[in-house]
């Protein structure tokens, strides 16, 4: 249920990672609550240092989004 869910998040957040807000917004539905604010904040960190926004969404953001895969199901 937790991987179809995720996955699904995944497709949408490739098609659809123009707008920060969607990026944030599905960033927030991908982790616990508890790991939100710091995800965020790394999140936030990350986009000030890479100075191309396209890489930064393609490359980070979704590396961000499979490390939470990886937070969820090693704990």
């Amino acid at each position: 249920m937790v991987v179809t869910i995720n996955w699904k998040i995944y497709v949408i957040q490739m098609k659809y990672s123009a707008s920060w807000k969607i990026h944030v917004y599905l960033l927030l539905l991908t982790c616990q609550l508890r790991f939100a604010p710091t995800l965020l904040f790394v999140w936030c960190f990350i986009r000030l240092l890479e100075p191309s926004y396209a890489f930064s969404h393609t490359f980070f953001g979704h590396y961000i989004s499979f490390s939470i895969v990886h937070l969820r199901f090693t704990r």
